[in-house]
């Protein structure tokens, strides 16, 4: 039997969401600013490269995974490492290696936006699980403790620490602590690849207010019946639903090329807060923040009647919803 393939980027996964992209489950199509994030991500990651070669740090690039894309189909970039064994497959990609009196150290990049960045300085890898898992793959597939490297991309602002291998560091650099262990992450896949061949789905492991952004949330998710409404079919109302069908296409792909075209805009605001193009004026002012009352808070802090005092209650709205109805 084949082994099952999987990747260090997706290790520290939900078991349910690694185990269904194996089985065959159809995952939830992905916006094109996904792509784009990670086209920008990969321009971050040579101006970090850039940086750290300025500092006198020696590094190793190795561009596109030819490997990778002939074999599967992926087109990634970095030093391809792997891990096997009687089940599972485990595949990299190291962003660049650091070289040290010969010795080669596995390097990884990362760049946040100012929020993002500030979290990583508060919670460090303990609140980045995947980040956390990718590279504890790494250190523990080359047998060599990381370089780790976080830039803020909003001010330039850049921290390096080493992930250690057991009691081995890169001497001068903080040590980025890790929670869990290789054998962790194996073990794990290791228990995913035998749902799988047992064509099962294991349990959910992430929390439900994360999982907006998992491919496979429709499988967490209990679906209430929908109670059928009355078939109508007059003339006026007919072409009212092919305008809206119409209308609501015409939206969706202006929005994905109004996203689409956000993101660029958005990447050259962040080197150039002001410029003109084609028409646009574009101004950006860094990463802000919209304040909220937190009711369920204010709730227990304060008596109901106090709660009802400052609820403010909208006009009257038509709740209207219009969705359209996939055919069997």
């Amino acid at each position: 039997m084949s082994l099952g393939i999987y990747f260090m980027s997706e290790s520290g996964g939900c078991p349910k969401a690694l185990a269904a992209g194996h089985l065959g489950y159809e995952p939830i199509a992905s916006s094109s600013s996904g792509e784009i994030v990670m086209k920008e991500g990969k321009r971050h990651e040579a101006h970090i490269a850039e940086d750290l070669t300025a500092m006198g740090y020696e590094l190793l690039d190795a561009g596109p995974c030819v490997k990778c894309e002939k074999e599967f189909g992926r087109e990634v970039s970095g030093h391809h490492v792997e891990y096997q064994n009687v089940l599972i497959r485990l595949v990299g990609h190291v962003d660049r290696f650091l070289i040290i009196d010969g010795q080669k150290f596995p390097c990884e990049f990362k760049s946040m936006g100012l929020f993002v960045y500030q979290k990583f300085l508060k919670e460090r890898l303990a609140g980045f699980p995947g980040y956390e898992a990718q590279e504890v793959c790494y250190v523990g597939v080359t047998e060599r403790p990381g370089l780790y490297v976080v830039k803020n991309r909003d001010n330039g602002q850049m921290t390096l620490h080493t992930v250690p291998y057991g009691e081995l560091v890169i001497p001068g650099h903080k040590i980025l602590p890790v929670h869990i262990t290789f054998d962790d992450i194996v073990d794990k896949l290791n228990s995913v690849e035998i749902s799988v061949r047992g064509g099962e789905l294991p349990g959910c492991s992430t929390p439900e207010n994360e999982r907006r952004w998992c491919p496979f949330k429709y499988l967490c998710t209990q679906e209430v019946p929908e109670e059928k409404g009355v078939v109508v079919a007059q003339a006026e109302l007919l072409e009212a639903a092919d305008l809206w069908k119409e209308g609501n296409k015409m939206e969706r792909e202006g929005k994905d090329k109004i996203e689409y075209a956000t993101a660029v805009l958005l990447a050259q605001g962040i080197m150039t807060p002001k410029y003109t193009v084609s028409g646009l004026s574009v101004s950006y002012g860094g990463q802000k923040t919209k304040k909220y009352v937190d009711v369920k808070t204010l709730r227990e802090l304060v008596s109901e009647d106090l709660v009802k005092k400052v609820m403010k209650e909208s006009k009257a709205y038509n709740d209207l919803k219009i969705r359209e109805i996939k055919e069997d």
